[in-house]
């Protein structure tokens, strides 16, 4: 009967259980540099996936915020709309708030909504 002996690397958790096994084998200097080769251009490729994944999140997100926005217009229009007909009282803080957000830039308070055009705004979300 003849016993095989095998050469692997283990690599072990902090418990001492195994949790990956590789096989080892003798390479000479010149496998072993292809091997290395190989190694950086499967991390170059794995690098340049994990960016172009990067890339799309980002874009996806600037057009979620685009659409956010394209919303809260729409939804602004419908509001004002009702005002200018008398069906919804004026309400001189939200107005102002809305002013600054779209001339200043600067960020709405969502708690200066009025009912009525978080409902408008609920419904043109929904849509």
């Amino acid at each position: 009967m003849e016993i095989k002996n095998k050469h692997i690397a283990v690599a072990y958790d902090n418990n001492g259980k195994c949790e990956f096994l590789a096989k080892v084998k003798v390479i000479n200097d010149r496998e072993f540099n292809r091997l290395l080769n190989e190694k950086e251009q499967h991390i170059a490729i794995q690098e340049q996936k994990e960016l172009e994944l990067k890339n799309q999140m980002l874009d996806n997100q600037e057009k979620i915020r685009k659409l956010e926005r394209r919303d809260l217009l729409l939804a602004k229009s419908i509001y004002d709309n009702f005002v200018d007909r008398g069906l919804i009282d004026n309400d001189d803080p939200f107005q102002q708030a809305w002013y600054d957000y779209f001339i200043n830039d600067i960020e709405l308070n969502f708690e200066l909504y009025p009912a009525e055009f978080s409902k408008i705004l609920d419904k043109v979300r929904g849509w």
